[in-house]
């Protein structure tokens, strides 16, 4: 089995996402958490797929991250592998589970929010998101879909459950506690000098490579077992504004323009702009920390796998919301396929033929 799965999982939700978009077909739970499941089960029965794959299964099977300093990872992560492990199953089992929760949080994150295409949701999350947060950063995948949850919580109103959720989702990967702070203002109204000035800021920043010189200024965050590693094999440089940047810069300016009225009263939709506003700054502000940018940068970009259900499902005119779909679709096309270039240090692609190997449920 190679390109076949990555071809039908993506269109598979394309067909979801067209049918419910024309009204063929309503919105089920249930199918969308069977989906889930069965791409769950393909995710952790992969056989050498993803960057990390054989640092993971190392540690399922010895106890002992090799590649952390105190040869741990964060303690939910450690507990969910002792559990699995200590009930004798194999690491597979341990991988889908791990699959299956991050892919449920979106859903009722989606929910939630009140999306009304949620297959549409999980069409753009596969084709920006999902390599990478499944197959690569896995426990970053599991972080992001945690603080999502966050999100949506402290958007209710629910402070004290948000901040619990920031907390699971540090014990996946510790940097989710630099969110913490961010429940404070991410659900607040922003005016169009505070957007235009934080952006500005961002890509002031990124322009003059001043990022390059940020860690000269704290040079304690390399004595961190948890941030050393990143910080040490970085290196990348900056790396300018991409297409895809500059293309989500574009599309954010358009839905805060375009949309002021539903910014300032649908807490939903104000929540997904935000995100994405704040998913600029970062990802321009630490362009030249590659794995910083990434890892805080992508969690609140994943805004977008909600911008886009909810811009198309605004557009009253059929003809033009057809056309946006059309440009949409191109979009995650475009970007989808990038996911399987080969990596420019390997030059191979690590996730790329697909390949798995059923081998049993328990060891």
């Amino acid at each position: 089995m190679n390109d076949i799965y990555y071809l039908l999982l993506w269109t598979i939700f394309f067909v979801l996402s067209i049918m419910h978009f024309f009204g063929v077909l309503k919105y089920s739970k249930h199918l969308t958490s069977v989906l889930l499941l069965v791409i769950s089960f393909f995710v952790g029965y992969r056989n050498n797929i993803g960057l990390d794959w054989i640092s993971y299964v190392d540690f399922y099977n010895s106890g002992v991250a090799a590649d952390k300093l105190s040869g741990a990872y964060e303690p939910v992560f450690m507990l969910a592998r002792w559990l699995f492990y200590s009930l004798g199953f194999r690491y597979e089992v341990f991988f889908l589970f791990l699959s299956f929760i991050s892919l449920y949080l979106i859903k009722k994150c989606a929910e939630q929010l009140g999306v009304k295409n949620t297959y549409l949701v999980f069409l753009v999350y596969v084709s920006l998101f999902f390599c990478i947060f499944q197959f690569n950063i896995v426990r970053s995948g599991l972080m992001a879909s945690c603080l999502w949850v966050a999100f949506t919580t402290s958007k209710e109103g629910k402070n004290k459950k948000a901040i619990l959720w920031c907390f699971v989702a540090a014990g996946f990967h510790v940097v989710a506690l630099l969110f913490i702070p961010l429940l404070l203002i991410i659900n607040k109204s922003y005016s169009l000098k505070w957007v235009i000035g934080i952006l500005l800021v961002g890509y002031v920043v990124m322009s003059f490579h001043i990022g390059d010189i940020f860690l000269d200024y704290f040079p304690f965050l390399k004595s961190i077992d948890r941030v050393a590693g990143y910080l040490d094999n970085d290196g990348e440089g900056s790396r300018g504004i991409t297409l895809g940047a500059a293309f989500n810069l574009v599309f954010l300016l358009y839905l805060y323009f375009s949309r002021k009225d539903q910014y300032n009263q649908d807490p939903n939709f104000r929540l997904i702009i935000n995100a994405l506003i704040w998913g600029l700054f970062v990802t321009s502000f630490f362009n030249s920390i590659g794995m910083i940018a990434t890892r805080v940068g992508q969690v609140l970009n994943m805004s977008l796998i909600f911008a886009w259900p909810y811009f198309i499902h605004s557009i009253k005119n059929k003809g033009v919301a057809i056309c946006a779909f059309l440009l949409m679709t191109v979009y995650l096309v475009m970007f989808y396929n990038k996911a399987f270039l080969p990596n420019e240090i390997l030059g191979y692609s690590p996730i790329f033929p697909f390949e798995y190997n059923f081998t049993g449920v328990f060891r």
